[in-house]
Parts: structure tokens; sequence; C-alpha cells
């Protein structure tokens, strides 16, 4: 195995564990909001609103960090971030137990799949660069 190739798999890694993390987090949402418009027996545009948010919005921002992971990986990071900061602000009257639930299954999931998604970005060359390969010199 080539130093290149090693690099083209780690990376291909960082990507694949940054995906799975996301879309396991977005799914989740999504069938929980599911779940619970369900459960609240609210009618059909009650349980869309509770698919779209958070579940739909989770999905398209997975889609966004595949396509683009430098920027999608920086919008994973702060909304994880916002999530850690504005739910325990909002819901603080809550008993910490449910809040540590949230903090764990909204904004730590985003959180690494950002920083996962950066490290990815990061390691892949720009247009200007050598890929590794210096098989052409000899």
């Amino acid at each position: 195995m080539t130093a290149a190739s090693f690099v083209s798999t780690e990376r291909t890694g960082l990507r694949l564990v940054a995906l799975f993390v996301v879309l396991i987090w977005s799914a989740f949402w999504f069938f929980f909001g599911l779940a619970a418009g369900i459960g609240e027996n609210l009618g059909f545009g009650g349980i869309l609103v509770h698919i779209l948010v958070p579940g739909v919005a989770f999905v398209l921002c997975t889609f966004f960090a595949m396509l683009k992971p430098r920027p999608g990986g920086i919008l994973l990071i702060v909304i994880g971030g916002l999530v850690a900061v504005g739910y325990p602000a909002l819901y603080g009257h809550m008993p910490w137990s449910l809040i540590n639930f949230m903090l764990i299954a909204m904004a730590l999931p985003p959180l690494v799949a950002g920083f996962l998604f950066l490290l990815y970005a990061k390691s892949i060359p720009s247009s200007g660069e050598s890929s590794g390969d210096n098989s052409s010199a000899s």
C-alpha cells in the first residue's frame, strides 16, 4: 500500500464515519418527530411540522455536508453549538437528566460529524497540489 493510497483510505474513512454519525442523528430525529406527532394525536399538519423540524432540516444539513464538506462541517458545528447553548438556556427548568440526554442526542452528533467533515476537507489536496504520487519521478 503506497502512502497516497493510505491517505486516500484514511480520508474516505473520515468521511464515512462523519456521514454515519450524521445520518443516524438525522434519521433518529426524523422518526422521533413522526412518532411524537402521531403520539400526540396531531393532525397531518402537526405531524408534518414535527417531521420537518428538526428531522428534515438535519437531513438537508447532512446532504449539504456530503456535497460541500468544509462549509457543511462548519454548519454542523454551528448547529451543535447552538443546540448545546440554546437548549439549556430555553429549557433550564427541566430536569438535568433530560437536558443531558438532549445535549448528547442533539448537540454531540453534529459537533462530532462537523469536526470529522472538516478533517476530511482539510485532507483533500487543492487543485494545485500534487496527490502524493511520485511514480513519474525516477
